[in-house]
């Protein structure tokens, strides 16, 4: 069985906050005549989070300041089973930005950036007069165009709702 031990947060003007390593918080009583445990409530992107003293605070962040050291001074807080949901202690872990992606593309959270945009593979863009242009990589057509690097490689990939909002350039992959 594992223990669940609660420690208070260290947030200046909010005594009475604990957090617990099962990811849960405690909010000091009100209303109530008893403190109110919490998970908090889900963000846009899936994370727990709780308002305290009118700031939010995403619950995972809380539970690693308090019970992980962070002796490396890494600023980001890894799920290490990639559920944003898990705020567990045992599930936590702090990592740099480089590791937390890398965690994400070796687990299948996120594709590599690398592969979708194909680095190095001839382009085909069409201008908004019809020209046709043939580059050698996105890189290229952009310098040369003075287009967005983003909108070409998403015109190139299909993933764009209107082709044509990289000022009227559109782009396939050869």
């Amino acid at each position: 069985m594992i223990d669940i031990l609660r420690k208070e947060i260290n947030i200046p003007d909010a005594q009475g906050f604990f957090v617990y390593t099962n990811g849960w918080v405690e909010r000091p009583k009100g209303k109530s005549r008893y403190p109110q445990c919490t998970q908090g409530s889900l963000n846009l992107d899936g994370y727990f989070q709780i308002k305290i003293k009118c700031k939010t605070y995403l619950i995972h962040r809380l539970v690693a300041s308090a019970f992980l050291d962070n002796i490396e001074g890494k600023l980001e807080v890894n799920h290490i089973d990639g559920n944003k949901r898990n705020n567990q202690l045992v599930n936590l872990e702090w990592n740099t930005r480089k590791e937390n992606q890398n965690h994400a593309w070796d687990t299948g959270l996120h594709e590599r950036t690398r592969k979708i945009f194909q680095a190095g593979k001839m382009v085909e863009v069409v201008d908004p007069k019809g020209t046709i242009w043939v580059f050698e990589s996105v890189k290229h057509a952009t310098e040369a165009l003075g287009v967005s690097r983003q909108a070409l490689e998403k015109s190139a990939l299909g993933k764009t709702k209107r082709p044509d909002r990289g000022l009227g350039y559109t782009a396939k992959y050869i």
